[in-house]
């Protein structure tokens, strides 16, 4: 096997007419025909798919799957020379003489065929997914999913099934787990992702618990329907346990919809997510206000009305963002709660933006954002010029800010001249000796 892999490296990385020819009048060898399709099988894919290096090693790279759908919905009959060859070393290995090895060996092949671009192959797919053995067909149907195919439900749950039987001879199947856990991550990839949820809630207690279902939920990260989202919170629902768990908390929060956002962020606010890290899970508020400004509303409309128990992590969170209103806001709080809720990053990234800089890679410049109408409020918005006075220190932390970064030409030095207000604010000194 060792050698194998030397020989399936070398192939893999001389890309040459030659080498393809040769693979392919090796793919009926029962002894490197695998082999040799799967040197096919990569030569392709690195010519034809972007490379990503984001991705760990070892894990399955689900990103691409919905575009590939795209591409399969728009030409189901696209195909390649490689898969096409190596369907053609498949037909004879399974007629009705085909040997048990010769089975073996087209299973082998197709795992490797049914990646790539293959065309409409529905019957042989059906032939070969009937003489698998569990554990080889997992790698079947994944390598379908991977290539755009939506899987039927039933092949799933079938799979699935099977290892619970096989597991009734061969208890170590069910305590290591990996068989079980190929054809879970398979379930948002079906035609009845939704149904994930009925297959998890049947499981055992063990094969139910969050930390081993992660890789299942890291996958429905790659399927942006309405149906995973509602599956993914009806976990938690069926299982506290999953609020806790940071794939799952991971996955619902990139969703990206403003549905799974304001569900998230209400789950924080009953304290179901429970934040122990106040500033991390801040940021992670922060995160999705950005992101979503109906969201941004609606947790600045709890903030006014005083009516969420958690709002010193709103509030933090609304720090942790770069927005004008979010900054009037806070000035409100502090007011009203007379407790300091901003600080200088808050409001340097109201009123400065942070520019990739021409000369020097991985720096960046910090540039004025003009400010004009923000100025004109905060001065609206003070009293005395004293330390409580939120509107007024904000308003002199700009100053400098304007002092170090600069100002935008269009932008007065006075915050608002028609007001009648006077800029600065001259606060007597209590330690003064009266000259009188």
């Amino acid at each position: 096997m060792q050698y194998t892999n030397r020989y399936q490296q070398a192939f893999t990385a001389i890309k040459a007419p030659e080498t393809t020819a040769l693979m392919i009048s090796y793919l009926p060898d029962e002894h490197f025909g695998e082999t040799a399709a799967r040197v096919l099988k990569v030569q392709w894919i690195l010519a034809n798919e972007p490379k990503d290096d984001r991705r760990f090693r070892g894990s399955v790279d689900f990103s691409r799957v919905e575009e590939m759908r795209a591409e399969r919905a728009r030409c189901a009959t696209l195909t390649c020379d490689e898969a096409e060859a190596i369907f053609e070393a498949i037909a004879p290995l399974i007629s009705e003489i085909a040997t048990e090895t010769e089975k073996k060996h087209a299973i082998a092949l197709a795992i490797q065929a049914v990646r790539l671009p293959h065309g409409e192959r529905g019957d042989t797919i059906k032939a070969l997914l009937s003489i698998a053995p569990q554990a080889a067909r997992a790698k079947l149907v994944l390598n379908q999913i991977l290539s755009g195919e939506t899987i039927p439900f039933d092949v799933v749950q079938a799979g699935i099934n099977n290892v619970f039987e096989d597991a009734k001879n061969h208890t170590w199947i069910l305590n290591e787990g990996w068989q079980l856990k190929a054809w879970l991550l398979l379930l948002p990839f079906t035609d009845h992702p939704a149904q994930l949820v009925d297959i998890v809630a049947a499981l055992p207690t063990r094969q139910r618990e969050p930390h081993f279902l992660e890789e299942l939920i890291r996958a429905s990260e790659s399927v942006q329907t309405p149906e995973i989202d509602e599956a993914l919170f009806k976990l938690a629902e069926n299982d506290g346990a999953f609020y806790t768990n940071h794939a799952w908390r991971d996955a619902v929060r990139r969703r990206g919809t403003p549905t799974s956002a304001r569900r998230y962020l209400d789950l924080v606010i009953e304290g179901k997510i429970d934040g122990r890290d106040s500033w991390h899970m801040s940021r992670e508020i922060a995160g999705l206000l950005s992101t979503h400004s109906e969201l941004r509303d609606y947790a600045y409309g709890l903030l006014k009305d005083g009516i969420s128990p958690k709002a010193a992590l709103l509030a933090s969170a609304v720090a942790e963002g770069n927005d004008p209103d979010g900054l009037l806001l806070l000035v409100e709080l502090e007011t009203r709660l007379q407790r300091p809720l901003i600080s200088w990053q808050t409001i340097r990234g109201a009123v400065t933006e942070h520019v990739p800089s021409e000369h020097w890679r991985g720096a960046f410049d910090v540039l004025p954002v003009a400010a004009t109408e923000l100025r004109r409020k905060l001065l609206a918005m003070t009293t005395d010029g004293g330390p409580h006075d939120s509107a007024a220190r904000v308003l002199r932390e700009i100053d400098r800010v304007r002092d170090e970064s600069g100002a935008p030409e269009d932008e007065p030095r006075h915050p608002d001249l028609a007001s009648g207000k006077p800029w600065p604010i001259l606060v007597a000194d209590p330690d003064a000796e009266d000259g009188g």
